[in-house]
This record gives C-alpha cells, sequence and structure tokens, in this order.
C-alpha cells in the first residue's frame, strides 16, 4: 500500500516495516529580463532564423534586413525591462512578455515558448531547507 504525501511516498513492505522514498519535485524555474537571459535568447536559433530567407535577389535582402531590424527591436524592449527583477510566477511573467509585445511585434506560438525558456532559470535550492522546502521570499 502506497501514501502519497506533498515530499514523500511511503510504502509498507509484507514484513510490516515500511520504506521511505522521496518523491522528485518538479524543477522551479524563475524568469527575468536579465542580460545574460537575453543573450541566451539571442543565440537560440529561433531567434537567429528572423533575419534569415528563402527568397533570392533582392527580396532575399529586404526580408532579411527586415528580421534584423525585428531582432534588434526584440533586443530593446526586453532589454528597457528591470533585468534585476525575479518573476516566479510563470503566469506572470508572461503576462508581462505579451503586454510588452502587444501591438508592436506578432510572434508564431512557438515562439512564445522561445522567450520563455530562455529568460528563465532553474530555481537557487540552496536556500531550501532540509525538508525540501524554498526558504521564505523577502
Amino acid at each position: 500500500m502506497a501514501r502519497k504525501s506533498n515530499r514523500s511516498t511511503s510504502r509498507t513492505t509484507a514484513d510490516g516495516g515500511s520504506q521511505r522514498r522521496i518523491r522528485d519535485r518538479s524543477l522551479r524555474l524563475n524568469y527575468s529580463f536579465a542580460p545574460e537571459r537575453i543573450e541566451r535568447l539571442k543565440a537560440t536559433p529561433e531567434f537567429r532564423d528572423i533575419a534569415t530567407s528563402t527568397k533570392t535577389g533582392k527580396e532575399r535582402e529586404e526580408e532579411i534586413r527586415y528580421g534584423e531590424t525585428v531582432q534588434r527591436d526584440i533586443v530593446v524592449l526586453l532589454g528597457d525591462m528591470d533585468g534585476r527583477r525575479v518573476y516566479h510566477d510563470r503566469k506572470e511573467f508572461r503576462q508581462k512578455l505579451e503586454t510588452l509585445f502587444q501591438g508592436f511585434i506578432r510572434f508564431p506560438d512557438y515562439f512564445w515558448d522561445v522567450l520563455m525558456d530562455a529568460l528563465s532559470e532553474p530555481e537557487d535550492t540552496s536556500e531550501a531547507d532540509p525538508e525540501g522546502r524554498s526558504a521564505p521570499r523577502s
């Protein structure tokens, strides 16, 4: 028989003893407009693809030039945000991003995930107590 709690799973063995195993936790992420995270976005293939073209001749040059302008605009808009603030709520950060680009740049759906991934990092778990709970945020 298994009992699940927030932190672990306990199992009763056939001889009546019990074993306790720590359950894997899902990875917690934080989000920020920090310069190093913007650089991470610039290094993604999806971001670099904005300034590419499959066309030929003059149309190709125009499309590449337009893509480079869009890349610069994205970097400028992200860079204007407070890079010192760290968001712990994914939904709040996504809404902030959508508001930032609303009416200015329309992204394909997959690019929102690229932005969220590039601008996120795993939470620092060194502040967690031995039970695995996060230390209170100030």
